[in-house]
C-alpha cells in the first residue's frame, strides 16, 4: 500500500535545528537500542511462561519501562485501534487464529507477524488466509515472532482470539472492552523532555523530506506501521489548522483515520474522517500528523499521490471555515 509524505512549504526551514536534530536522532536510537535489550532480557526469563495477549492500555503502562519502550518501538500511537500483543514465539511453519462469535472476527481486523528487530514478516486479515468458518492460517518460515494485532471500529465488548502455533494452541482469548482506547484521552500528560528530545528529530525530518529517501522517511516515521495500510502524514505548524481534502471515492473504498501528534510523538487530536474536506482545531504548538487508510474490502486500491491534499490555514484565516 503506497505512502504519501505532506509537504509544507508555507513554513520556512530551520537549518540552526539540524544540529539539535541530529542529537536526537542519536538519542532515539540509542535508546531503542538500550530498550530492544531490555525486551529481549526480560523475554528470555518468561521464555517458559505461556504467550499472552497483552493489550495496549492504560494497565500496560503501568509497567516499569513500558511507556519508553513503546516511544522507541511504535511511537506514532494508533489511536483507532484496539492492539494486542503476545509473543516472541516459536514458529516453526503453521500459525493459525480461531475466532469465535463474538471474537474480532468480523472484517474489521489485521494480525502482522514481526521477526527481530520488528522487520515485518507476514500479515494476516480477513480477507487472505481463510482456512474455514472462523479460522484464518497462513504458513511461513521457521522464526521467532512477535504478534501484533489491530481491531477498528468494536463498539461491544469482544476478544482476541485463540491462537495455534504448528497444530498446537498457544495463546488464550482474550476480551477486551470497547473502551480500551480511553487511556488516550491523558495520554499526552505523559509528555516531557525526555520525550520531547527522544522525537525530536521527527518533525525536522519531515521538513528536510525533499532531500531524504522515501524509504528511511517511512521506516523511521512508521517503524512498524501496517502493511495492508495506505499512509499520509506531515508537519502541523503552530497556530494553525490542517485543511484536508480527500479525493472523491476514497471514502468508497477506505476508511480514513486521522491522528494529530505533538512534538513528542504523543496524541493530542484524533478523528475519523467521513467527508471530503475536513478542518481541524487549531493546533497551538508544532506537531506532526498521521493518517491512515484502511483498505474496506481486499480488493487492492491503488492510492495515489494527491489522494488526499493537506494544507495549514493561518489562526486568522479560519473564523470563515467550517469545523469538525
Amino acid at each position: 500500500m503506497s505512502a504519501g509524505n505532506g509537504h509544507d512549504d508555507l513554513e520556512p526551514i530551520d537549518f540552526l535545528q539540524l544540529p539539535l536534530a541530529i542529537g536526537s536522532f542519536i538519542f532515539f536510537k540509542f535508546t531503542r537500542q538500550l530498550m530492544r535489550g531490555f525486551v529481549a532480557l526480560h523475554s528470555r526469563f518468561r521464555r517458559k511462561q505461556p504467550a499472552a495477549w497483552r493489550l495496549v492500555s492504560s494497565d500496560l503502562l503501568k509497567v516499569p519501562l513500558s511507556l519508553t519502550v513503546m516511544m522507541t518501538k511504535a511511537p506514532r500511537w494508533n489511536t483507532h485501534a484496539q492492539i494486542a500483543m503476545a509473543g516472541p514465539v516459536d514458529i516453526a511453519s503453521e500459525f493459525e487464529i480461531e475466532c469465535e462469535e463474538g471474537d474480532s472476527a468480523g472484517d474489521a481486523w489485521s494480525l502482522v507477524l514481526y521477526r527481530l528487530q520488528d522487520k515485518t514478516e507476514q500479515r494476516l486479515s480477513p480477507d487472505n488466509g481463510g482456512v474455514s468458518a472462523g479460522r484464518y492460517g497462513l504458513s511461513t518460515r521457521p522464526g521467532r515472532y512477535t504478534l501484533v494485532m489491530r481491531c477498528y471500529d468494536f463498539e461491544d465488548n469482544v476478544r482476541f482470539p485463540i491462537v495455534r502455533v504448528d497444530g498446537r494452541k498457544c495463546v488464550d482469548a482474550c476480551e477486551f472492552s470497547a473502551d480500551l482506547n480511553s487511556f488516550y484521552r491523558d495520554l499526552r500528560s505523559r509528555s516531557n523532555g525526555f520525550y520531547k528530545a527522544l522525537n525530536y528529530y521527527v518533525y525536522s525530518m519531515l521538513k528536510f523530506s525533499a532531500y531524504l529517501p522515501d524509504a528511511f522517511i517511512k521506516s523511521e516515521y512508521l517503524p512498524v506501521g501496517d502493511p495492508g495500510n495506505g499512509f499520509f502524514f506531515g508537519t502541523a505548524r503552530a497556530y494553525t489548522a490542517l485543511q484536508i481534502s480527500v479525493k472523491r471515492g476514497v471514502l468508497d473504498s477506505f476508511n480514513v483515520y486521522f491522528t494529530l501528534y505533538d512534538r513528542a510523538s504523543f496524541p493530542v487530536d484524533w478523528r475519523r474522517i467521513s467527508s471530503q474536506l475536513v478542518v481541524t482545531p487549531v493546533n497551538e504548538k508544532k506537531g506532526f500528523y498521521l493518517i491512515r487508510l484502511r483498505p474496506k474490502s481486499g480488493d487492492q486500491v491503488v492510492l495515489e499521490s494527491d489522494s488526499i491534499v493537506v494544507e495549514s490555514i493561518e489562526k486568522h484565516k479560519q473564523a470563515n471555515t467550517g469545523h469538525v
